[in-house]
């Protein structure tokens, strides 16, 4: 066992509760910080006390109810029973026979001491600790006042810890003249330069700190304690923080200890702004918003407002090419300083009142915030954040450059969705990302109808869901003619969802939102495999010789499997390859190097076409036609719809088609409703039509007779 630390007392009188005989002294201490119960046994070990440690004060009660402690240390704060309750309880079991308690406390106020000795503490520490100290008190505690021998041992022992100390000390007299100084060269030198003997010391620290320093005197003087005294400079420049503890010395002498706890006071700073700061900007992060935030709404009354702005630069990373990641951080810094300046106490007061104070924060190297409270109206809140708005679009110059930031701004305030800071900052990017009528084209307001429709979509992502697992969706099949003949040569596979809290819900709203919450793959291989079956169920029939177009996902054709278990299936349903067409968006063909373009290839080999939908709506070049995998290209609807009225969608439509002529790929047009469109377009040369004139989507078993249908209105 290492010096001063007890792990158990064992002895007959530990057991009876007798008093120790040894020479050395026993002391509980409970404290809830295993290093500090370590580090106070070897440190009092020092100074021949025994130690027993014990992690909290239920332990420490039963300990001392059992086995006899000469003093008792215990920590101020611990779970389940503090130490305030400790010293109480005991106080009140033992009555005088109860051993002499300090507490330890790292609260620096007032009413913590006060409690100490209220509860019957005979003396208290503060943390950290300086053993030098702790061990000088418990000397003192543990001698018998009246004896005049161990009075003069007190001296002594005083004068002994005064020069083992390696902290700071001046002797003061009764007027607060410093008649010694001893260790305050190691001490910041801003702080401690006037401590000259025969100098008082309120005329030795600064105007700011004499009020804090006068009470802790008085009170020494009056009830003989006075509680730690903090001399604190938070300048960049010489930062430092003094801890002044006064202790009665001789008759007429007191004693000025001092404690530096510059260094712990840097390093929690450091911790700080590593866990509540920006450092590229020096705007505080989420949490410091929040936090700011919870502290402001505490001190509102029930007719005053908050809310939070949240910006997103949709183009912030478009500049790192020509400014670098140097451009970036200045953009960034610009952002915030035009930020704080729309904070400014003025600012705040000429558009929101008198009462508004405000934040800034940085979330993300491409989103910042602001946090506001006060009794403003939403009115003037949005009149304050279009302007914002407008400032931050002003164009930047930066090394040279003239920079345009393109930024949205989304508003929440409490009326609309209540005071919780998280909630407004989750509710501001909410009203950026769900479609609603904007307060302007780039300021969003949370309000009741984004919160609706956030309502409706969950419920939405919810049955789509359960209706992909339960394979609850159905296909139309629409036919395809040859733009000459006008007879049947193809067939799209569509797919329809009618759900039965919402009835019919149209693709163009239920597809983006399979791909935004991470379905698209699932519902992907859910239309392959219902088509595959299409095909064997038409087996047989005039359709079942009839290519079969399926649409599929980027996502899902980018899987490792795809080709093999397309392949698997066309295997056990004894489909030919030539039958299948896949369909897939302009952007999967941008990345020729990319998973999809590998399995595209290997797909075309085995005989199955590839076809671009919505072609020209994307990257619309035409680079990749050359060495990609695709045999057909499908004009996009929106040019069709126009071609007759609008030279732009004629010039592009015949562009595509003359292309396609070149390149020997088919050419689709979508989206044909008169004879007009179908007129201009042959005369084109494309290839194949599709559309409502030669035939709507339908069930599978109507898709021959709704060809021929329309194959007769044409022909009339």
């Amino acid at each position: 066992m290492k010096s001063g630390e007890l792990t158990e007392i064992t002895s007959n009188a530990g057991e009876t509760g007798e008093k120790n005989t040894s020479s050395r002294y026993k002391i509980l201490l409970a404290d809830d910080d295993g290093s500090f119960r370590t580090l106070a046994s070897h440190a009092l070990g020092r100074f021949e006390y025994d130690v027993l440690t014990v992690p909290d004060g239920l332990e420490a009660i039963k300990r001392t109810t059992s086995q006899h402690f000469d003093a008792i240390l215990l920590d101020a704060k611990m779970p389940v029973i503090d130490g305030f309750e400790v010293c109480s309880k005991l106080q009140s079991k033992l009555g005088d026979h109860c051993p002499p308690i300090i507490i330890s406390t790292g609260l620096e106020d007032d009413e913590s001491v006060n409690r100490a000795f209220e509860v019957g503490a005979a003396d208290y520490v503060h943390k950290p600790v300086n053993w030098t100290v702790l061990a000088g008190k418990l000397k003192y505690l543990l001698m018998p006042p009246s004896s005049q021998h161990q009075t003069n041992l007190l001296e002594k022992d005083i004068h002994r810890v005064i020069s083992a100390s390696t902290g700071a000390h001046l002797v003061l007299d009764r007027e607060a003249v410093i008649t010694a100084v001893n260790g305050v060269t190691a001490l910041p030198h801003s702080a401690t330069y006037s401590f000259k003997i025969g100098s008082c010391l309120f005329e030795c620290v600064s105007r700011d700190s004499v009020s804090k320093i006068l009470d802790g005197w008085q009170r020494l003087l009056k009830l003989g304690e006075s509680g730690p005294v903090l001399l604190a400079n938070h300048d960049d420049t010489n930062p430092y923080v003094l801890e002044l503890n006064f202790v009665e010395f001789r008759a007429n002498s007191i004693l000025c200890l001092i404690n530096d706890c510059t260094g712990h006071y840097l390093a929690e700073q450091r911790i700080f702004d590593l866990a509540f700061l920006d450092q590229t900007t020096g705007a505080g992060n989420r949490e410091h918003l929040i936090n700011w935030v919870n502290q402001n709404i505490s001190a509102l009354d029930v007719m005053e407002n908050c809310a939070v702005l949240r910006g997103q630069i949709k183009n912030y990373f478009d500049h790192e090419i020509r400014l670098g990641r140097a451009g970036l951080d200045a953009i960034a810094v610009h952002v915030i300083d035009r930020l704080n300046q729309w904070c400014s106490e003025q600012n705040l007061q000429k558009y929101l009142g008198e009462s508004t104070s405000g934040f800034v924060a940085r979330l993300t190297e491409d989103e910042v915030a602001m946090g506001l409270v006060g009794n403003f109206n939403v009115s003037a809140l949005e009149k304050f954040a279009q302007d914002l708005l407008n400032d931050l679009g002003r164009p930047l110059d930066l090394d040279a450059n003239t920079i345009l930031l393109d930024i949205e701004l989304g508003l929440a305030d409490s009326p609309h969705v209540g005071r919780n800071p998280a909630e407004l900052l989750n509710a501001a990017s909410l009203a950026m990302k769900v479609p609603n009528k904007a307060f302007s084209d780039q300021l969003f307001c949370f309000n009741e109808s984004v919160r609706e429709q956030i309502r409706l979509q969950a419920n939405m992502e919810r049955y789509l869901h359960r209706d992909i697992e339960q394979c609850q969706l159905h296909m139309a099949y629409q036919p395809k003619v040859d733009a000459t003949s006008l007879k049947l040569v193809g067939i799209e596979a569509l797919l329809r969802w009618n759900c039965k809290e919402l009835g019919n819900v149209s693709p163009a709203v239920f597809i983006p939102l399979a791909e935004q919450c991470g379905l698209m793959s699932q519902l992907s291989q859910m239309v392959v495999q219902l088509v595959l079956d299409q095909l064997v169920a038409w087996r047989g029939t005039a359709t079942g010789e009839i290519p079969v177009a399926i649409n599929v996902s980027g996502s899902h054709l980018g899987t490792n499997n795809f080709v093999c278990d397309l392949a698997r299936e066309l295997n056990q349903r004894d489909i030919e390859p030539h039958l299948i067409e896949l369909e897939v968006t302009e952007s999967v063909m941008i990345d020729g190097q990319n998973r999809a373009i590998k399995n595209l290839q290997q797909l075309q080999e085995q005989g199955i076409k590839i076809s671009v939908d919505d072609f020209g709506t994307g990257y619309s070049s035409f680079s990749y036609l050359r060495s990609l995998p695709v045999d057909a290209l499908k004009i996009d609807r929106s040019f069709v719809q126009n071609i007759h009225v609008d030279p732009k969608a004629l010039a592009i439509a015949k562009a595509i088609i003359t292309v396609g002529q070149e390149l020997s790929l088919v050419v689709i047009a979508e989206g044909v409703e008169t004879i007009t469109q179908l007129e201009t377009l042959r005369d084109l040369g494309c290839h194949i039509i599709q559309g409502f004139f030669t035939g709507r989507p339908v069930m599978p078993e109507e898709v021959i007779s709704e060809a021929e249908s329309a194959l007769f209105a044409a022909a009339s």
